[in-house]
């Protein structure tokens, strides 16, 4: 539903927030459950995407999405 119906933010959420907010929207969810949840999600995204895409994704997001995606770009 969440994906049919967006609301926008009013500035560029952190992955942190993000997570927050996708817990927010999910019944029972808990920062942690949401968080992998969407790791779920945009990890198999990025296998979908490949690498060029998915770079130039992350490139548009605030830093600390490359987790999300199950891309981190430092270790």
């Amino acid at each position: 539903m969440l994906l049919l119906n967006p609301l926008p933010a009013a500035e560029p959420l952190s992955p942190e927030r993000f997570v927050r907010a996708t817990a927010a929207w999910i019944d029972g969810a808990t920062n942690e459950t949401a968080k992998w949840d969407i790791g779920a999600v945009l990890s198999a995204v990025a296998d979908a995407a490949g690498p060029d895409l998915v770079r130039r994704i992350l490139m548009q997001l605030p830093l600390g999405y490359d987790m999300l995606f199950g891309r981190p770009t430092s270790l």
